[in-house]
Parts: structure tokens; C-alpha cells; sequence
């Protein structure tokens, strides 16, 4: 992170712009990052041709490769037996141009950084006053140098990295992949393994902000671009939080923060001036982008509303962990035996985020199964996600009534706030579900309207559990056949 934040800055001394001091020595001295050996006054030394130079400095990536393994296999030689060079090697190399990749595509772009000179007096190379753009000569080769390098260098390493990011998903479930996850593990080790993909990112983002320089020639326009693009990475980033640890998250967003900062000062001190032509333009894009952000989830809600949507789960079984933990399971197991379309969710699979729960219920759920043993309805998450079902008329709602389930009493459900244990009335306000959405709910989930599945004494569970299946499956058939929900009935097994 820390190199990448230098390098960035290395990005600055290519804008259009007069910096001040002390900015101006420090992004002299991060230049050294973009292999630029300029900074060291070389020329005083000894006299060096530009083109010369230029093409020497696009061989200080690909001069890692066979220093890093000679390096490998001394050390297995005479440290270590066991170090596997060739794995070892891809992985030392991949994580250099991982790292350097903002320098190393810089290196390959610079002769495309062009300023313009004072009136309409042509433009030279940034760095390189002497050299003059698109006039042949020594810019035509460093132009052909640049463009043989770029497809040499970064290019391949783009390839090899997508291509090893698009396959993780299918080789890391392979039972032979050890090898593709031994070789790339450059790419994924760093961050965790549901933002396995970062890496992409951060390589998109060190591409853009790199040819920011070369697409724009108005410093103000570079500035402003400059500032988006790192914005939007931070975002993105911040929701992400792609690191494996904490203070790395932190110090990402915080670098991002200060280097926008610094572009920011830059403008003020500067006195940056923005071509009216280029500054209508930039309002123009930022008004769409605005306007996108307010129409697209107006459109998506509306889209929402009229799109006829297939619930991601199929059953939801609300139970008491406690008490029916085993019975829920075998009735998730029976369902999946009966049904391979049958897709089940257990609310004792989740009960840290109750908010999430509820949401399951009132977006993705067909059936919500109330599995009713004596302590269920006195649960605030299960009282919830019964209230949830029958408020929002999201999913049709099956009670299985257990032998040992006894219904509240009328003056119990009158004085909820005693009935549902743990503060639990209190605990549902938060999630807009009233003692009254409560109690209706209650009524609703006991009463007729509601199908009842009520189990026997003396009969085998297994038996009845499969019957259960068979009979939610079967409702689940024909509410989906007729397009109305069943007739509310009773069902004894």
C-alpha cells in the first residue's frame, strides 16, 4: 500500500503543472520509483543518449526474473532443500510487478506525456524539454520502444492475471488445483477470500490513474480526473474492505484520502485554470453520473414491483433451537430428499443480524414453515419473522403444531410484552414490528386462515416428517400451478 501511495504521487511530477516547493524535491525524489535515473543527475556523470536510457529503463522489471531465481536456487542450495524454485519464483516475480505495476506501465507511457508549449508552439516530452512530440526522430523510437515494452511487460502480466482471477472460482472447488493455487497465489493471498478478485481492481486502478497524464493535456482536467478516480477506489474499497487485516483496510483508505489532499492543495496553491470548453464537458459527464444515481434505483424499485420474482428460498423454517433443533433439520433434509429444487434456510443459521433475517423473509421466501413446539412463539426472532410474514403478505405461512405446543391464552396475547421473553416487544420495535403486528400475526398464524400440519402421538417422526415434506411440496406445487394461494386447511399426520 505504502509503495503504491509513492507511486502515485511519482504520477504527479507528469502532470502539467509547476509544483512548489517541497513538493516539487519530494516527487523528484519518488521519481526514482519509475525506474527514472534522471533524478541521480546521471548526465552530469557521463553523456547518455535518451533513446539509450529510455530503453535501458524498460528492462529493470523483467532483469527481476532471473535475479530472483538465482536467488531461489542458492537458497535451496544452501539454506533450504525443500524451497520449490520455480513456484517460488512466480510468486516473488508476480508480486514485484503486482506492486511496481503503476511504475512499470509509467516507464512504457512516458514518451505519450506530452506539455504544450506557449502558444501554439508544438509540446515536448515531460522530463525531456529537448525531445519534441509526434516530430520524429528521437521521440518516434522511444514511441516504438514504448509500445514493443508495453506489449512485452504489462500486457502479458494483465492476461496472466485475469486469466488467473476468472479461473480461482472454478480450481480452488477442483480437487486438482493445488498446483493453479500454488502459482497464483500472488494474486489471492493478500486479501480475503470473498473479495478474492481485488487484485483486478487495483490493477484497473494503477492502469487508470497511469494514463491520466497521457489522455488529458489540461492540468486542470488531469487534476480533476485524478481526484474521481482515486475517490471512486476509496469507496469502493472502504465497502469492500478486501484486506485480510484491519489496519491494512485503514491505512488503504487514508492514503487514498491524503493524496487527493495533496492533488487538492496543488489546484489551490497552483492557481490551476480550467479551459472553459474542458470544464463544461467534465459538468456534463458529472451531471449524468448524478442523474444516473437518482434515476437507477427509481428504475430498479419500479423494475422490482412489476418483474414477477422466483424466491431465492423456497421454505424458511422458523423453530426454537433449543427445542426442535434436531426436528428442523431432519424437515430441511426430508424437504431436500423429497425435492432437489427445494431450497431451505434455518433462522438458527443466522440470529446474529435479525434485520438480515427479516429481509430473507420478506424478499425471498415462498413459504415460511412456523414449526410450533411449546417455547416458539415466545422467541423475538421467531415473533418477528412470523409478524414480518404476515405484515408484508411476503411468503404463504404453514404452522406445523408439535404434541407439546400449547396456544397462548387470549389474555397472554394481550400482555405480549410478558409473553415474548427477553424484553423481546422492545427488542422488534427497532425493526418496526409492533406489540400489535405481533398480536395480529398470533391470531392470524392460530386461526383458520392459516394451513395446519398437526402431529401425532404414538407415530414414528421419521414417518411424519416425510409426510410434512410431501405436503409442503405438494401446496408449493399447486400455489405455483394456479398462481392463488391454497385453501386454508387442516392436515393431521
Amino acid at each position: 500500500i505504502c509503495v503504491t501511495t509513492l507511486q502515485t504521487l511519482s504520477i504527479f511530477s507528469q502532470l502539467s503543472f509547476e509544483w512548489f516547493e517541497p513538493m516539487r524535491s519530494i516527487l523528484r525524489a519518488v521519481r526514482v520509483l519509475s525506474f527514472n535515473v534522471d533524478t541521480l543527475n546521471m548526465a552530469c556523470i557521463m553523456d547518455v543518449n535518451v533513446v539509450a536510457q529510455y530503453a535501458s529503463r524498460q528492462f529493470t522489471a523483467p532483469v527481476s526474473i532471473p535475479i530472483v531465481g538465482t536467488v531461489l536456487l542458492l537458497k535451496r542450495r544452501l539454506l533450504d532443500s525443500e524451497v520449490q524454485v520455480v513456484p517460488e519464483t512466480v510468486n516473488a516475480v508476480g508480486t514485484v510487478f503486482n506492486v511496481f505495476f503503476i511504475s512499470i506501465l509509467m516507464t512504457c507511457l512516458s514518451p505519450f506525456v506530452c506539455y504544450s508549449h506557449p502558444g501554439d508552439g508544438g509540446s515536448s516530452v515531460v522530463g525531456q524539454a529537448s525531445i519534441l512530440c509526434w516530430q520524429g526522430g528521437e521521440h518516434a523510437s522511444m514511441v516504438a520502444v514504448g509500445i514493443v515494452t508495453f506489449s512485452l511487460v504489462p500486457l502479458p502480466f494483465l492476461a496472466s492475471a485475469a486469466y488467473g482471477i476468472r479461473k480461482y472460482p472454478s480450481k480452488v472447488k477442483s480437487t486438482h488445483s493445488k498446483a493453479f493455487l500454488l502459482y497464483c497465489r500472488f494474486l489471492f493471498s493478500r486479501f480475503n477470500p470473498e473479495t478474492y478478485y481485488y487484485s483486478s481492481v487495483m490493477l484497473l486502478r494503477s492502469f487508470l490513474i497511469t494514463i491520466v497524464p497521457v489522455a488529458f493535456k489540461d492540468v486542470g482536467v488531469q487534476i480533476i480526473v485524478l481526484t474521481a478516480t482515486i475517490l471512486c477506489f476509496c469507496g469502493l474499497q472502504t465497502w469492500l474492505r478486501p484486506w485480510r487485516s484491519r489496519i491494512a483496510n485503514m491505512l488503504d483508505t487514508m492514503s487514498s484520502v491524503l493524496v487527493v489532499l495533496v492533488l487538492v492543495s496543488a489546484s489551490l496553491a497552483g492557481g490551476v485554470e480550467v479551459a472553459m470548453s474542458s470544464l463544461g464537458t467534465i459538468s456534463i459527464v458529472v451531471f449524468a453520473l448524478l442523474a444516473f444515481l437518482i434515476l437507477a434505483p427509481l428504475v430498479a424499485v419500479a423494475a422490482q414491483m412489476f418483474a414477477k420474482q422466483v424466491p431465492k428460498y423456497s421454505h424458511f423454517i422458523c423453530h426454537h433451537k433449543a427445542a426442535a433443533s434436531a426436528q428442523a433439520r431432519l424437515l430441511k433434509m426430508n424437504l431436500n430428499e423429497e425435492s432437489s429444487a427445494a431450497r431451505v434456510f434455518l433462522d438458527s443459521d443466522d440470529l446474529k443480524n435479525l434485520d438480515e433475517v427479516f429481509n430473507i423473509v420478506k424478499t425471498d421466501v415462498a413459504t415460511l414453515v412456523v414449526y410450533l413446539t411449546r417455547d416458539t412463539l415466545r422467541r423475538s426472532w421467531c415473533a418477528g419473522e412470523v409478524s414480518t410474514a404476515f405484515k408484508t403478505m411476503s411468503a404463504r405461512v404453514v404452522a406445523v403444531w408439535a404434541t407439546g405446543f400449547v396456544a397462548p391464552a387470549d389474555d397472554e396475547l394481550q400482555h405480549l410484552d410478558t409473553y415474548i421473553d427477553q424484553d423481546g416487544c422492545n427488542n422488534l420495535a427497532q425493526y418496526n414490528l409492533f406489540e400489535n403486528d405481533i398480536r395480529v400475526s398470533f391470531k392470524k398464524l392460530l386461526g383458520a386462515e392459516t394451513l395446519h400440519i398437526s402431529m401425532r402421538t404414538g407415530c414414528s417422526s421419521s414417518v411424519q416428517f416425510k409426510a410434512i415434506a410431501s405436503e409442503l411440496l405438494k401446496r408449493n406445487t399447486l400455489e405455483l400451478s394456479t398462481g392463488l394461494p391454497p385453501v386454508p386447511d387442516e392436515a393431521g399426520l
